[in-house]
């Protein structure tokens, strides 16, 4: 079976780290949810904020139960959604160019940057 799974990790604060919840994120990555979907003429596209896409010969109850296993392996709380992926359509997804995923998602980064100095 194939399935669309949203977590929607929760941050102990008010105002949530984004460093630690872009890290819980990567941990999914690491269990084979995957970031990406491919369209029927093999174009990749990025899943949206908190979306991976995955396979399993699991019915859809028992992915659940392992769906919250591994979040509660990474130490978070989480709310969960798991969708039987049969037939699908998607608008407006950014569609992957070039080597590897970059998720930064609200990410905020102070950065100080020396005067003179060339970024590439």
């Amino acid at each position: 079976m194939r399935y669309t799974v949203r977590v929607e990790f929760h941050s102990n604060q008010y105002n949530p780290d984004f460093e630690i919840l872009h890290r819980e994120h990567r941990e999914m990555e690491k269990r084979e949810f995957e970031k990406i979907i491919k369209s029927n003429d093999r174009i990749e596209y990025y899943l949206s904020k908190g979306e991976y896409n995955i396979s399993t010969s699991k019915n859809c109850l028992e992915f659940l139960d392992s769906v919250k296993e591994v979040v509660q392996e990474i130490g978070m709380s989480a709310e969960i959604l798991v969708t039987e992926s049969n037939r699908r359509r998607w608008y407006g997804f950014t569609e992957v160019k070039g080597g590897g995923l970059c998720y930064l998602s609200s990410l905020k980064l102070n950065l100080s940057i020396p005067n003179n100095t060339e970024l590439v």
